[in-house]
């Protein structure tokens, strides 16, 4: 299919590359107003199905922490320590920690060193199969600064719109980039854009805003029963309101046991990854001693 121009997108996508073909692999990154290329995150596809997102390009060496939490949907705020069951630390220097998700469902960090497994032990949960995927994020990714990481043009690069047409400061507004997961038959709904890129539009069902996001199509030759699409949107801090001057990035997964509370909110469990580490949250040790 090719690219409908009726369609009205707020975001243009970009790659260093002509085109963008079916890999294991793929790096996503930004372009500075200086023309200078930000690599952000990297999403992989493993040969049994599995897909995998890091962060190998953040300054944050040595300051890791995992934590796996209750989550309101019914609350937009920051959470505190109360809401966490289990706070987990690293000193890993390598940037290596990665979010797995497998085809049976299960979820868990690992790489870098760090303790791992289905044991309690790891972080790891059961969430919802890849072969039945759910409607919302499969992970979201907030990075409150990209100042200082690492630059590059090499490889197959997906870039998102020049900065310079977004809203906001990307060295103090909040970037954030959503995944969603979704089953082989919806190759038949990506279009192609003027610029080569593949894209999937699909209705956000927080806010039923139409999402316009980057298909990355694992290879023919992998066992995955769907591909990843990414999206992004800026947090612009409001007029008046004060700076909050944060820092490092925050990793979050989908999530599991779903269920209502008796004020009648949606509560769910679900980790993330953050760095550099709150210091006034207390945890275990997680690496390999």
């Amino acid at each position: 299919m090719v690219w409908n121009s009726r369609i009205s997108i707020q975001v243009e996508y970009m790659s260093t590359t002509t085109s963008l073909t079916p890999s294991n692999h793929f790096t996503i990154g930004i372009r500075r107003r200086s023309g200078v290329i930000v690599k952000l995150l990297k999403i992989s596809y493993g040969r049994d199905g599995s897909y995998y997102v890091s962060c190998p390009y953040h300054p944050f060496n040595g300051m890791a922490q995992i934590c796996l939490a209750t989550f309101n949907y019914s609350r937009d705020l920051l959470y505190g320590k109360g809401d966490m069951s289990d706070i987990g630390l690293s000193k890993e220097t390598k940037n290596a920690i990665k979010l797995s998700h497998h085809p049976d469902g299960w979820l868990q960090f690992s790489g870098g060193g760090i303790l791992s497994g289905r044991n309690k032990k790891g972080f790891g949960l059961q969430s919802w199969s890849l072969r039945r995927p759910a409607v919302g994020p499969a992970f979201n990714l907030v990075i409150h600064s990209i100042e200082d990481y690492q630059k590059g043009r090499k490889g197959q690069i997906i870039l998102f719109a020049d900065e310079e047409k977004l809203n906001g400061n990307l060295d103090s507004d909040g970037l954030v980039i959503s995944g969603y997961y979704h089953p082989l038959a919806n190759n038949a709904y990506v279009l192609e854009t003027p610029s080569g890129l593949p894209c999937l539009l699909f209705r956000r069902p927080k806010d039923n805003a139409i999402i316009t996001s980057i298909a990355l199509k694992p290879p023919p030759l992998f066992d995955s029963p769907g591909f990843l699409t990414i999206g992004f949107e800026t947090q612009v801090t409001p007029k008046g309101a004060p700076q909050k001057q944060l820092t490092g990035f925050f990793l979050s997964t989908s999530t599991s046991n779903l269920r209502q509370n008796e004020d009648g909110d949606w509560l769910a469990e679900g980790m993330f990854l953050r760095y550099p580490k709150n210091n006034a949250w207390t945890g275990r040790c997680i690496d390999y001693i």
